[in-house]
């Protein structure tokens, strides 16, 4: 099956430096496996040639959750979609599958469409959080939720697009500023780590089922983007691990007020 992806590139560099990668004009080529490419330096060629004997079509598509149906009466593509496991190509989308990229099927149970599924769930729950706290007029509250939840969003479409991830500022601080709070809140304000009883207010309850939340969508990610005992997408994962603390950070300023 003519799909490049991380793993393969791997394992060609561990037996071979190279400086440049030449793939057949209808080879499909990941997001990680292009992030992989461009993090080590190396050069995409791409040959006029095909690399296999039946070149395939390459069928963009405007998300991979809300596909776009064809209208048009025009013949069947019988070549439309293609496996990804095993490279079968198909004039219609099997119902036990999905667009994972491009044109390209896997089963809806797959660890990344999982993955996106979760990352869609967990801004329902975002959405939800922020609609309470606006509920309760704070302000600074709703908007450092509102700060993650827009992360998050950019977490989707950069997995989608395989296009890497930026840090990300909440309440005008970096990660490096929350995790010094979140490391030693009593340093900063009037309480340290949180042991809740259940009495608290309404939002420090909420925001820790969104930190729980947000925990289990990073062993999820984990699992999605493990290969071969190597995990691609860190950035993805690493986050997740600083979204929970973010949240977590939002809290301590729930329970505690501004704090210093």
């Amino acid at each position: 099956m003519a799909v490049l992806t991380e793993s393969k590139l791997r394992t060609k560099w561990k037996n071979e430096k190279f400086k440049e990668y030449v793939a057949g004009k209808d080879e499909v080529i990941t997001p990680s496996a292009r992030e992989f490419l461009k993090e080590k330096g190396v050069a995409l060629i791409v040959s006029e040639e095909a690399s296999l004997k039946e070149p395939q079509a390459i069928h963009k598509v405007p998300h991979p959750v809300h596909e776009r149906e064809a209208t048009s009466n025009a013949p069947e593509d019988p070549k439309k979609y293609k496996n990804f496991y095993t490279g079968e190509y198909y004039s219609k989308k099997p119902e036990a599958m999905t667009q994972l990229y491009a044109n390209l099927l896997v089963y809806k149970d797959d660890p990344r469409i999982e993955f996106r599924g979760r990352i869609d769930s967990l801004e329902a729950e975002f959405l939800r959080g922020m609609l309470l706290l606006n509920h309760e007029k704070d302000e600074r509250l709703y908007k450092g939720l509102k700060d993650a939840y827009l992360h998050l969003r950019k977490i989707m479409r950069a997995e989608v697009l395989g296009d890497p991830l930026k840090s990300f500022e909440l309440l005008g601080m970096d990660y490096e500023e929350v995790r010094r709070v979140t490391h030693r809140p009593s340093d900063f304000f009037s309480g340290g780590h949180l042991v809740l009883t259940g009495g608290e207010r309404p939002a420090v309850i909420h925001l820790n089922c969104l930190r729980t939340r947000v925990r289990e969508v990073e062993i999820i990610a984990v699992k999605a983007f493990k290969e071969e005992l190597e995990t691609h997408r860190n950035d993805i994962v690493e986050s997740l691990n600083r979204l929970s603390s973010a949240v977590y950070y939002l809290m301590l300023l729930a329970q505690y007020g501004q704090g210093e």
